[in-house]
């Protein structure tokens, strides 16, 4: 089963199919309407408000965890960030019956093992809902040239690792000591 930090990263990668057209909201809707009670979720949320919202949000976003994305369509992936705005959030809160305003914390996640196979992304804008990454993991990325690490990160020093890099911005001050690695490198370091 997969931790919700996975399932809320999967929806970045089904943003990613939306709006290259390999898959429709149709076929996320009736995918997701083979196991879940959408009309009775959408009750729920307006029954119970904002903790009634939540529960059908986290359900929908279970069952669109489940929906199989390829390994050709993961290397696809030049760019990985996430907005409120973005269609898969729309579509996800008119199928459940809410409206966060890009307001609530329920998308957020950290990433997922599954980045590794993202082999073509040259760009990753880790603040929104993509929040708290941990750098390490964007050390296999073999093509990453930008990295916005937003408000929360770990493990900011793996960034070295990242042979491609040219750019990286951070809302909150990176180490000093890794600010003048990254420079010495030719790295474009943005920092508080």
């Amino acid at each position: 089963m997969p931790t919700l930090d996975e399932q809320n990263f999967h929806l970045l990668l089904l943003d990613h199919l939306l709006s290259s057209e390999k898959v429709t909201e149709d076929d996320l809707e009736a995918f997701v309407r083979e196991t879940v009670d959408v009309d009775a979720l959408q009750g729920l949320a307006e029954a119970e408000g904002i903790p009634g919202e939540e529960k059908a949000a986290r359900a929908v976003v279970a069952r669109l965890a489940e929906f199989p994305v390829s390994d050709e369509d993961l290397a696809d992936i030049k760019l990985l960030a996430s907005d409120g705005g973005d269609d898969i959030y729309m579509f996800l809160e008119g199928l459940a019956g809410i409206d966060t305003g890009g307001e609530e914390d329920w998308y957020d996640t950290k990433g997922s093992p599954v980045i590794r196979k993202c082999v073509s992304v040259e760009r990753v804008l880790a603040d929104n809902y993509f929040q708290g990454i941990d750098c390490a993991s964007l050390a296999s990325l073999p093509r990453l040239r930008e990295v916005n690490l937003g408000l929360r990160w770990q493990n900011p020093e793996a960034l070295l690792k990242v042979a491609s890099l040219k750019k990286v911005t951070a809302a909150k001050p990176l180490p000093k000591a890794l600010v003048e690695q990254l420079r010495g490198r030719g790295v474009e370091v943005t920092s508080p």
